[in-house]
């Protein structure tokens, strides 16, 4: 009698868990649903209210320790400069599908810049050419001999997929009110050193982008260019790392943006201090994609230096935390009328149990009458 009272005591606190569980989980599976709309909605409504023909939108999109630089321009064109890393490659292509090509007139990608061929600037490359068009793709021609397997896939997808072509010095790119020049490069060292620096102007604001350059190469920029680097909005070079952004080049950029495109607790400790600190120093306001996610900066009729910040693109991950919540209910539905089935199956056997032995008590009082 008492194991049967065990086991009922036994089953009813599963019963009570069981129905606990799938209580949170429902309320979960509704906080889910409404934080995810909200998210979508915020996100929607982040970027209609910018969506003017007027406007130049440059996006810094969070791609690791790599570059992804996607450029709406105020034609209607698009360009990009790097496509970040293979391991993001999906998240950064998905992020152009939905965020970038729905402002372009032809829903293609005019003009693709790959500053050189790290991996971490290219890794990219063969998945958006999968996926998107992509009119013109410029290379740095010193990189085209290189010898990496990444650079070589890409160079591949490039020849399949797009016209492309060699980048020369000082070759410009313009329309409307903007103007892009690319500067040098000035040193032919090393791939990093064989970075141009992109000058995007835009009315009377300046953006530059400076791929991996070093302090030697800014110091031989500075040279050539001068006053052509001061700026509105520096792209950090090399993910803020101590070799670049010498305090010479951040005086003669003196930029009142900046942005470091970088991985979160990255294996080279980037962004390093002395970088953070010189760029505080000169009263740049920084923003870093590990810390802040996507950085869009906007320009243009109603907004002077606009700049948004955060997840603009729903978190990829390979099944909707949704479904499985859904799926961990269901589980546990089932698993509840197990239990309720296996209750009742004990009810009715104790109730069988009795039963024959009720019909015994009968027959023995029959017989002895």
């Amino acid at each position: 009698m008492e194991n049967t009272k065990e086991m009922t005591r036994k089953k009813i606190v599963n019963l009570i868990v069981s129905v606990s569980l799938l209580m949170v989980l429902n309320i979960s599976l509704i906080f889910a649903t409404i934080i995810n709309d909200w998210l979508v909605n915020t996100l929607e409504s982040n970027f209609n209210i910018i969506s003017s023909n007027n406007n130049l939108r440059v996006h810094f999109i969070s791609v690791g320790n790599g570059d992804a630089i996607a450029i709406n321009l105020p034609d209607r064109k698009t360009m990009l400069i790097d496509t970040g890393t293979s391991k993001s490659a999906n998240r950064y292509v998905k992020y152009i599908e939905q965020k970038v090509l729905p402002f372009d007139d032809d829903g293609k990608i005019d003009y693709l810049i790959l500053s050189h061929a790290d991996a971490d600037h290219i890794g990219g490359t063969s998945s958006l050419l999968d996926r998107v068009e992509v009119e013109m793709t410029y290379v740095p021609w010193l990189d085209s001999e290189s010898d990496s397997e990444t650079y070589k896939k890409a160079r591949i997808s490039i020849e399949t997929n797009s016209v492309f072509a060699t980048t020369d010095k000082n070759m410009l790119i313009e329309g409307g009110d903007y103007r892009i020049n690319f500067l040098g490069p000035v040193m032919l060292t090393s791939t990093n050193n064989s970075c141009q620096i992109i000058r995007l102007s835009y009315r009377d604001k300046v953006f530059l982008f400076t791929g991996d350059v070093d302090e030697k190469t800014e110091g031989k920029f500075i040279e050539s260019y001068g006053e052509e680097l001061d700026c509105d909005v520096l792209k950090v070079a090399h993910h803020g790392s101590n070799s670049s952004t010498s305090e010479v080049f951040v005086e003669s950029a003196s930029p009142m943006i900046s942005v470091i495109s970088v991985g979160l607790y990255n294996s080279y400790n980037h962004p390093r201090e002395d970088v953070l600190n010189r760029l505080t120093d000169s009263g740049s306001e920084i923003y870093r994609t590990d810390l802040d996610g996507n950085v869009m900066i906007v320009l243009g009729d109603k907004y002077n230096m606009l700049v948004k910040t955060g997840s603009y693109t729903i978190i990829d991950l390979p099944i909707d935390f949704r479904i499985i919540l859904f799926i961990i209910d269901v589980a546990i539905v089932i698993r509840l009328s197990f239990v309720l089935i296996k209750k009742d199956k004990v009810k009715y056997s104790n109730f069988s149990k009795q039963a024959e032995e009720t019909n015994k008590k009968l027959k023995i009082i029959q017989k002895e009458h």
